[in-house]
């Protein structure tokens, strides 16, 4: 089901991407509105689709949270092994950094 819904969310982003300029300047974008045949077709495949995108959003409402909050912290993972070091704590540590020492020429034979 899992799988069925995120081929879903890519048909519908695929749609909002192609209404959505046939919709907002349908003149420039002749040949695109003619793929949907006129303008109220267009408004109604894009309102459609957002639509879509909000009944998905509501319909999992512990993803909606986690996209404004950034989700919870977990501790430990599922599988009980330990939890990796955050990227962040390696980045606290600066490195030291050492000169180059200076390269001499060569001499032209």
């Amino acid at each position: 089901m899992q799988k069925v819904l995120y081929l879903g969310v890519m048909v519908v982003g695929v749609l909002i991407v192609l209404s959505g300029p046939a919709l907002c300047k349908p003149v420039q974008f002749s040949e695109l509105a003619d793929l949907f045949g006129s303008f109220q077709p267009i408004r109604l495949v894009h309102f459609l689709c957002m639509s879509a995108i909000v009944a998905l959003a509501l319909l999992v409402p512990q993803s909606l949270v986690a996209m404004v909050t950034g989700g919870p912290v977990l501790d430990e993972p599922r599988n009980g092994a330990p939890r990796a070091t955050p990227v962040v704590a390696e980045l606290q540590t600066v490195p030291e950094i050492k000169t180059v020492p200076e390269i001499e020429p060569v001499a032209e034979r």
